[in-house]
């Protein structure tokens, strides 16, 4: 993972072509994280049925921790394809703000040890494309592909 530097004490360096993502950019961190642009969550696996001494029906925590995100069905689809036996995941949502709203640039789910599974991009162009391709830098362990 690609290791944070600061410009100040509240503000990481990012850089990318998305000149408004970097600006309301505070800090992109793993795990469980609330801020500026990035909202992210660990999300159960489907067979994962037990929570603070209860046992709940297979599905009803993976939902849960879903619910919180605005995910087309197609994301949410191959999350619960993904993470379907007890193996939890994390899913990451990125996010600037334009005229009082969020605009989401796409999302990224990694294993609980940080190894990415899938990026979805949902704003199509080079800047947001750029943005959220130097916040996986931040949150996946790269891993180096073997040539063939």
């Amino acid at each position: 993972m690609k290791k944070i530097t600061w410009n100040n004490p509240n503000k990481m360096h990012f850089e990318s072509l998305h000149k408004t993502f970097n600006s309301q950019t505070n800090v992109i961190s793993t795990g469980n994280c609330v801020v500026n642009t990035q909202y992210s969550s660990y999300i159960r696996g489907y067979k994962e049925t037990e929570c603070n001494g209860l046992v709940y029906p297979e599905g009803h925590l993976q939902n849960y921790d879903l619910e919180i995100f605005s995910l087309r069905s197609d994301i949410r689809n191959y999350i619960r394809e993904k993470l379907s036996g007890r193996e939890s995941g994390i899913l990451y949502w990125f996010f600037y703000h334009s005229k009082g709203k969020r605009v989401t640039i796409g999302y990224i789910l990694t294993t609980a040890k940080h190894f990415l599974i899938k990026k979805w991009y949902t704003l199509y162009s080079e800047k947001a494309a750029s943005a959220l391709d130097e916040c996986c830098k931040y949150v996946c362990i790269e891993v180096q592909k073997e040539e063939v």
